[in-house]
């Protein structure tokens, strides 16, 4: 999708959380254009199996050094625990062009963050990202924006790319953004919630679609 393409699909999605939200309250709460990134140049299938070349086709910000912890380049969202385990492990496939900060080489420096519920409390992961240095995280909705709501332990900077994970259906054939519950979660939670919008808008955050 374009970036216009991908303004008026957000657009939709909103309005399907606030069908009775005003033009001008569906203006504050929509997601600003110019932070969306087009991925439309990767034409690979969207798969799991395809997720590390998109990365390194598509994301241009992998760290080569991780100076400080809970500071991820990659953040993906998932609609389920169990989906974002599945991209945990996809993610560990990703190489960069030379190891760093005594990483195997081609591996990107630090971890990859699980921030969904599934096996772990908040405040687990709260301590965890405050303690460990994590390239990326993949996660759900809800828990990624309590983690944002309660603490300052998941820094987003002008460098994070938020990519919604859109190539899962359910077998309802729903994705993220048509499963209501999660929908209204990532609307409601992450870009609803004023001190949580504010960190991931204020700093530049670019985000695209898998």
């Amino acid at each position: 999708m374009t970036t216009e393409e991908l303004d008026n699909f957000f657009y939709d999605s909103l309005k399907a959380t606030y069908s009775k939200a005003s033009d001008m309250e569906m203006n504050d709460l929509r997601i600003p254009a110019n932070v969306l990134r087009s991925t439309s140049a990767f034409t690979e299938p969207r798969e799991l199996a395809s997720l590390p070349a998109f990365v390194n086709s598509q994301i241009p910000s992998l760290p080569k050094r991780l100076k400080r912890a809970g500071t991820p380049s990659l953040i993906v969202l998932s609609p389920s625990g169990i989906r974002a385990a599945d991209v945990v492990r996809a993610l560990k496939s990703v190489r960069v062009p030379e190891g760093a900060d005594g990483a195997e080489t081609g591996k990107p420096p630090g971890e990859v963050g699980k921030l969904f519920a599934k096996h772990f409390k908040a405040s687990e992961q709260i301590e965890y990202l405050n303690a460990t240095k994590i390239w990326a995280a993949a996660g759900t909705p809800g828990r990624i924006g309590k983690i944002l709501s309660d603490s300052d332990a998941l820094t987003i900077r002008q460098q994070t790319v938020i990519l919604l994970d859109l190539s899962y259906r359910d077998t309802k054939n729903r994705t993220l953004l048509t499963i209501p519950e999660i929908r209204d979660e990532f609307w409601k939670v992450l870009f609803g919630d004023k001190k949580v919008r504010e960190k991931l808008l204020t700093t530049g955050v670019k985000i695209a679609v898998f």
